[in-house]
């Protein structure tokens, strides 16, 4: 299980295609890992909704950061290198 005391960040993208190759890459090579999608116009007390210039040269609406097991991020980073 992967829990935020022992995890450790692998990829961060705008892009829905990307995220899915990595997590394709990493469940055919047995690797756990989970995505936290964070969608940058929702709104929140802390979040204002508001566009980054980031998102005004992605065009994307919506930041994936995949996480792995820190013992797992060496092979991990070495399987999708190799995709």
């Amino acid at each position: 299980m992967i829990t935020i005391f022992n995890r450790r960040e692998l990829w961060r993208t705008y892009s829905m295609d990307e995220q899915a190759k990595i997590r394709d890459t990493l469940a055919v090579n047995g690797i756990d890992y989970t995505i936290k999608v964070m969608d940058k116009f929702s709104r929140s007390p802390i979040f204002d909704g508001g566009r980054d210039m980031i998102d005004i040269m992605t065009g994307s609406q919506c930041q994936y950061v995949i996480y792995v097991r820190k013992v797992d991020y060496d092979q991990a980073i070495y399987w999708i290198q190799k995709r």
